[in-house]
């Protein structure tokens, strides 16, 4: 058995993968239905959304399968990450890099397999969607073509997840920073008035000109900003 060559820029995907944070999460429908879908279209019992992590391919989506993870030196789609388009091996029997893998000589007795790779924006491959039979076979140039566009559409999908995710994340980093405006700077400007009103009015008759002025400038210098943190929080949708 021949185990894939080392990535280059491994560090940098590996990277890339965890930013995703799709690692180990539940299932989800859109992605059992690419599976689905390309198991139908290529005519293969097994297909898979396969992330290859840095020990191990976890699969994100599975049809025919009860696995959800192999370990990484046994992977095909090890091999497929490295490719710019899909990773055939039509009989693994004969292949010299695969015969002898234990998931050819035992289950789930992979012959047939044909990886599309799932790129990120930044050019690296994160994984596959894949299809695997047990006997001999070739995709025609139109299941090509439909693998690669439906490992495309799992690329798309992940982009927006992460966006939404990084888009719940700036939500939050501004409610929290609404909360500190509309508490932790608004209540001290408050006092700060309330106090300037209070001295000034128990004791203006003995304020000098000065004095009277240096009240007066700060009395409006905290309803100025008061006046500023009610226009931030209107922009920010807090009421």
């Amino acid at each position: 058995m021949e185990s894939a060559p080392k990535i280059k820029d491994e560090e940098e995907r590996l990277s890339e993968l965890e930013s995703y944070h799709i690692l180990d999460t539940e299932e989800e429908e859109i992605y059992n239905s690419i599976v689905k879908i390309a198991s139908y279209i290529c005519e293969t019992p097994i297909a898979l959304i396969s992330l290859v992590d840095k020990e191990r391919q976890w699969f994100k989506a599975r049809v025919g399968l009860d696995a959800t993870e192999t370990d990484r030196s046994l992977a095909f789609c090890a091999h497929a990450i490295q490719q710019e388009k899909i990773f055939e091996v039509s009989d693994s029997r004969v292949d010299e890099r695969f015969q002898d893998n234990p998931l050819v000589t035992a289950s789930p007795n992979i012959v047939f397999y044909a990886g599309a790779p799932i790129s990120t924006s930044s050019g690296h491959n994160l994984g596959t969607l894949c299809v695997i039979d047990s006997k001999p076979k070739q995709l025609s140039k139109e299941q090509q073509d439909l693998l690669t566009s439906l490992s495309q559409q799992v690329s798309q999908n992940f982009e927006l997840r992460r966006a939404k995710k990084e888009l719940m994340k700036a939500n939050q980093i501004l409610e929290d920073f609404s909360y500190k405006l509309s508490h932790d700077l608004q209540t001290p400007l408050r006092h700060i008035t309330a106090y300037c009103e209070l001295i000034e009015n128990k004791h203006s008759n003995d304020f000098d000109d000065e004095s009277t002025t240096w009240f007066a400038n700060v009395s409006s210098g905290a309803k100025r900003m008061r006046q500023h943190i009610k226009e931030m929080l209107t922009a920010a949708g807090v009421k």
